[in-house]
C-alpha cells in the first residue's frame, strides 16, 4: 500500500513536478502540509493516516466538536438531502454504507430499502446501531460477496490511506448490475473529480463507480 500521493499519480492526478503547497496547517493540525496539484487542481493531504484506533474509540469527533459545532441540524438537513437526492439507487435495493457513523443515512432509509448494513470502526456507534435493530459491521468481510445494490460512502473515502485498494476490495460485495456512489468534501477539487473514468479503471472488471457532486448526484461513468 502506498500513500495518498502514490494513489493520485498511479490516477494521473497529481505528480512531483506539478504539486505545490497550498497551505501548511489544518483546521486542526498545526506544521500539516496540504498540496495542491496545478494540473488537475486536486488538493490533498499526504501521509497522515493516524490509524484505525482513532476511527474505533472515536475521539477525534470529540475533539472536533468546538470546531465545527453541534452536528444536530447539519446532519438532518444532510440526510435528507440524501435521501431526496439517492432516491432511485437506496428504494427498494440493498444498500451498505461505508463510514455510516451514527447510521443517520441507514435509519432514514431501512423502511424503504429492501436491506441495510453499515460499514464502521467506531465501537459506541457499532453498539447504538445493533441497539436500533440496525445491522453494522467494522468489518467488509462479514457481508456476504455480491449481496448490495448500492454501496455509500458519504465523506469517508478521503480517511482511508489506500482509497482505491479499498474501493476494489468493496466492489466485490456488488451484486451484478449494482454500484457504488462516493461523495467528498470540497468535491471540486476532490480526488474523484473528474476523473472516475481513471478510477474505474483500477477496479476489477466489472465494478461500477459513480463521482457525485451536489451539481450531479450520481451521474453514471
Amino acid at each position: 500500500m502506498g500513500t495518498i500521493f502514490d494513489t493520485l499519480a498511479s490516477l494521473g492526478l497529481t505528480g512531483e513536478a506539478t504539486r505545490e503547497v497550498y497551505a501548511t496547517a489544518t483546521r486542526d493540525v498545526e506544521g500539516l502540509t496540504v498540496w495542491r496539484d496545478r494540473l488537475s487542481g486536486v488538493v490533498y493531504i499526504d501521509d497522515f493516516y493516524t490509524g484505525d484506533e482513532t476511527y474505533r474509540s472515536g475521539g477525534y469527533r470529540a475533539a472536533q466538536s468546538p470546531l465545527i459545532g453541534p452536528p444536530d441540524l447539519e446532519r438532518l438537513a444532510d440526510t435528507a438531502r440524501r435521501v431526496a437526492d439517492y432516491r432511485p439507487y437506496h428504494v427498494g435495493r440493498a444498500v451498505a454504507d461505508l463510514g455510516c457513523g451514527a447510521g443517520d443515512f441507514l435509519r432514514a432509509v431501512q423502511t424503504t430499502a429492501r436491506s441495510v448494513v453499515g460499514i464502521e470502526l467506531q465501537e459506541d456507534y457499532l453498539a447504538m446501531l445493533d441497539d436500533a435493530g440496525i445491522r453494522a459491521t467494522a468489518s467488509m468481510d462479514e457481508i456476504t460477496p455480491a449481496s448490495i445494490d448500492t454501496l455509500f460512502a458519504f465523506h469517508a473515502l478521503e480517511h482511508f490511506p489506500d482509497p482505491v485498494g479499498l474501493m476494489a476490495r468493496a466492489s466485490g460485495l456488488l451484486a451484478p448490475g449494482g454500484g457504488s456512489s462516493s461523495r467528498c468534501p470540497m468535491p471540486a477539487t476532490c480526488c474523484w473529480a473528474g476523473s472516475t473514468a481513471r478510477l474505474s479503471a483500477a477496479l476489477p472488471s466489472g465494478a461500477s463507480i459513480w463521482c457525485c457532486t451536489p451539481a450531479s448526484p450520481c451521474a453514471g461513468c
